[in-house]
């Protein structure tokens, strides 16, 4: 996934520098897919549900403390640190996001700890399936035409 984020940010580089991706959601959930198998995928539920309320909570600590400061630079964009003249077609830093990602894999340890279905029969085959199961496909040739799209209608520059 980190792969393809990298990718995304290459082709919007090329496509319009002044808006180039530099930390979307593929880069959130790559990164946090990372950080999260390396630190605490063997936590318990309420330790993941800790964990991420501390991190929105530290989100908002940091929102109060850096109201009024002038940031001039964009090297901590991953943390939500950056300047006011940061355009982006798509970005989600990891204060708050990471908090709500593991706030997920709280819900997911506890409510679907078995790692079976909760729905027991099989669903019929149809498109949201087919899309469910191939979503990070879908979203990185959805991207692309919508943009082009809104390029040629002239709603975008």
């Amino acid at each position: 996934m980190l792969a393809v984020a990298f990718l995304v940010t290459a082709a919007t580089f090329v496509f319009d520098r002044s808006a180039t991706i530099l930390f979307g959601i593929l880069h959130c959930l790559a990164i946090s897919i990372l950080i999260y198998g390396l630190s605490m995928e063997k936590s318990r539920a309420p330790v993941c549900a800790a964990a991420g309320a501390s991190v929105l909570a530290l989100s908002v600590a940091l929102l109060l403390a850096l109201r009024g400061v002038p940031i001039r630079f964009d090297w901590l964009l991953p943390l939500g640190i950056h300047s006011p003249s940061l355009q982006s077609f798509d970005y989600f830093p990891l204060l708050p996001w990471f908090g709500i990602f593991l706030a997920g894999a709280a819900l997911g340890k506890s409510v679907y700890a078995a790692k079976r279905s909760l729905i027991r029969k099989p669903w019929p085959v149809t498109f949201i399936n087919i899309a469910g199961r191939h979503s990070l496909l879908i979203y990185i040739f959805h991207q692309p035409v919508i943009l082009a799209a809104l390029y040629l209608l002239g709603l975008v520059r």
